[in-house]
């Protein structure tokens, strides 16, 4: 660019900056001050290269930053230039995970450097029987075996990158269930080690009673509508079980504009409430404590809550003994629905306490609830 200033050896500074189309900014020369720059009191020509200048520059951007007074600097001229193209010097290819299910598939992506640089890669597999890979870089599990997938530049045909695949047939999970009511897996195929959940869904009258899992011991459901079976191994077979039942609501408590009358039996410590009479928790060690209740088998704790902007810190349930149950930490700015279970039936009360890094939190409703066959 060809530029004019005023006077010689100023420290006021200018600084060039590239832009893409999203008007991001790509790349900037930072300031550069007039007297370190050599210029004089005259046009001069003054040039900036980009180091990692790439096809996706938009448009420059150039800034004077007057700080001497009496300094002005003219622009006369800017004439724009594209380098010699960039080759690569090297090539990596990166992916989601090394292990894939025969019959699934996973993306790879090939990268050159440096940033900028020209031409594309060609895709190839060791052993395409085992796994394949299209020229977009998507490999499919073919057989049971390794790989390895390579990206080599078109420019430079040295120049290679690679990434290791192990092919696993999936191990399968089938489940049955009674007449009682129904029950399904996801996902129905695993790798080794990985898991899959059971979710279950009684008829009218009826709730869960037991799993059994490849023949092993019956395990107590207590109405539960989900089970996750983990680090899987073999090929597995489920068996879900109901029984007649109903629910049974221990404590359903909403618990709006309560803040200066709390319900029979419950305590409250430096409590307030929001002008939706939710209860509202702002201090480090706040808490409620529910009235005392008697379960009969493994129950369900939920809590409606909010919080508000900003809210960091974590709700801690504890049991009659002191002993926690719980801890819940991400909060969301609308109100929403938390469950715990408790299963040892001796717990007669629940104290709830904020455990306040910023922010507050808002409460709605306690409910507990616990199924009696």
């Amino acid at each position: 660019m060809n530029v004019w200033v005023t006077e010689a050896g100023s420290s006021n500074t200018f600084k060039i900056e590239a832009y893409n189309a999203s008007n991001e900014l790509l790349e900037t020369s930072g300031n550069i001050t007039l007297s370190s720059a050599g210029f004089t009191n005259a046009y001069n020509n003054f040039s900036y290269k980009f180091a990692n200048a790439s096809k996706t520059i938009s448009y420059i951007k150039l800034t004077y930053n007057k700080e001497a007074s009496g300094v002005n600097m003219r622009f006369g001229s800017l004439t724009v230039e594209e380098g010699a193209p960039i080759r690569p010097d090297s090539i990596a290819v990166t992916g989601s995970t090394h292990d894939i299910a025969t019959g699934a598939t996973i993306q790879l992506t090939a990268t050159a450097s440096p940033q900028g640089s020209i031409g594309t890669v060609t895709w190839s597999s060791s052993n395409a029987s085992i796994a394949s890979v299209n020229g977009s870089g998507l490999v499919t599990g073919n057989a049971a075996g390794s790989a390895t997938i390579y990206a080599t530049s078109t420019i430079d045909s040295s120049l290679v990158g690679s990434y290791a695949v192990t092919v696993q047939n999936p191990f399968t999970i089938s489940v049955s269930f009674d007449d009682n009511g129904t029950a399904s897996a996801s996902p129905t195929a695993v790798l080794s080690g990985g898991s899959s959940t059971i979710t279950m869904v009684p008829n009218s009258g009826y709730v869960t009673s037991t799993i059994t899992i490849n023949s092993g011991a019956p395990i107590n459901l207590n109405g539960a509508t989900t089970y996750t079976i983990d680090a899987i191994a073999q090929n597995t077979t489920v068996y879900i079980t109901f029984v007649s039942g109903i629910e049974e609501v221990v404590i359903s408590q909403n618990l709006l504009g309560t803040v200066t009358t709390p319900p029979t039996g419950w305590t409250y410590y430096n409590i307030t409430s929001y002008a939706d009479t939710s209860l509202k928790m702002d201090a480090d060690g706040d808490y409620i404590i529910t009235k005392s209740f008697i379960l009969q088998t493994s129950a369900t704790f939920t809590i409606s809550v909010k919080g508000w902007t900003y809210s960091s810190g974590s709700l801690i349930f504890y049991n009659q003994r002191g002993e926690i149950i719980a801890t819940l930490s991400a909060f969301t700015n609308t109100q929403a629905s938390y469950s715990f279970t408790i299963t040892d039936i001796t717990v007669t009360s629940v104290k709830v306490q904020f455990d306040k890094t910023t922010g507050n939190l808002g409460i709605w409703s306690i409910n507990i609830s616990h199924i009696i066959e």
